[in-house]
């Protein structure tokens, strides 16, 4: 959907402004076109290699955004071309009526952003419930905004499978953490095994206990298992999974599993679906640990350089326990070669070089 310019409400004016060290600023370029509202953002899209800035404006749902994108940061500040994007809709619940004033209101997209992690590009949309400026600003409470992730290819389209909320406020008076959430531009490091995303929440107290809309703020983090997003299950009873077609230029599989009570096997498959040995899993050395890097081999060949290049599936035999991930790396140390997020310790930069080398010794 392509909204006119000359619909789309008055916002502020913004500017980009580089730095090489964070301390000293270029002078600002104005943005053109569209101007945007309030809560504008940009974030980087290394599959595509652009800058995309996601801007704040009204939409059909109220708050929304709009895209606009550039190879050059700063030629950036062109929004005249910029289109309606995304917003929230009818699978995005309201605040169950009765909580506040005007409560059970159509939620609204306060935010967008995102990151490149592993093959895929990671997004915080920042879902609001409510209530409106107007109620929070005379009862003294904060805004509820919710995060929610989101997963796209192409950093435009996005998937949003779990609407239940990703990191939540609670509502309750005198939480720190009861409503007002935001994320950070790089939405989550990579820490040992764990993903960590920084938040910021509000009680709506300040210390001093006066209240307010934006008071009482304070800063936290939630932890995810790497690669933690979602799981295949399997249970007393067996399950299989078998891969699409893939094609890979490394020589080691590795898995993401919690199988310490189960076991899981792996066998690789030509296009039509036939056992290449000895790749088989009745040749597999069956996995049953929990870590979020574990090698997989068979009996008498370790490398899968042989099939490089060519199409193949990967099949899955999985009881008791958890997959996360699978991938294939160069070497034994398992780098992914995928992207980190906003980095973490251990990695000289956004991309996963070293493998098992960045986890504590006690976490290899």
């Amino acid at each position: 959907m392509h909204v006119p310019v000359e619909e789309r409400p008055k916002g502020f004016n913004h500017s980009l402004q580089t730095s090489a060290d964070g301390l000293g600023w270029s002078a600002g370029t104005p943005t053109s076109g569209p101007p945007g509202d309030d809560y504008c953002s940009f974030f980087y899209n290394p599959f595509r290699r652009v800058w995309v800035f996601s801007i704040k404006q009204h939409g059909p749902r109220g708050r929304a955004r709009y895209y606009a994108e550039n190879t050059d940061f700063v030629a950036g500040a062109d929004w005249s071309r910029a289109v309606y994007w995304t917003n929230t809709d009818r699978f995005d619940d309201p605040e169950p009526a009765g909580r506040y004033p005007g409560a059970g209101e159509a939620p609204q997209l306060y935010n967008l952003g995102a990151v490149a992690y592993e093959s895929l590009m990671l997004g915080m949309h920042y879902v609001l419930r409510g209530p409106t400026n107007e109620v929070c600003a005379r009862e003294k409470i904060p805004k509820l905004t919710d995060l929610e992730l989101g997963f796209s290819r192409d950093g435009f389209h996005w998937q949003r499978p779990d609407r239940q909320g990703f990191i939540t406020g609670t509502r309750r008076e005198g939480d720190w953490d009861r409503g007002y959430l935001h994320s950070t531009a790089g939405i989550c490091l990579v820490l040992g095994e764990k993903l960590v995303f920084p938040y910021t929440a509000y009680s709506g107290i300040a210390p001093n206990g006066s209240r307010g809309m934006y008071t009482g703020g304070s800063i936290g983090i939630a932890l995810l298992r790497r690669d933690g997003f979602a799981s295949m299950d399997a249970k007393d009873r067996p399950g299989t999974l078998t891969t699409r077609p893939v094609v890979f230029d490394g020589t080691q599989v590795f898995v993401n599993a919690a199988t310490a009570s189960g076991s899981l096997r792996v066998e690789i498959l030509d296009e039509n679906g036939a056992v290449i040995a000895p790749f088989s899993a009745e040749n597999c050395q069956p996995v049953s640990a929990d870590k979020t890097l574990i090698p997989v081999t068979w009996r008498g060949n370790e490398s899968v350089a042989a099939l490089r290049g060519k199409a193949v599936r990967f099949r899955f035999h999985l009881t008791r326990g958890s997959l996360f991930a699978f991938w294939v790396s160069p070497d034994a140390a398992g780098a992914s070669r995928g992207y980190l997020a906003a980095g973490g310790p251990g990695y000289a930069g956004v991309i996963d070089t070293v493998g098992v080398a960045a986890l504590p010794p006690a976490q290899r």
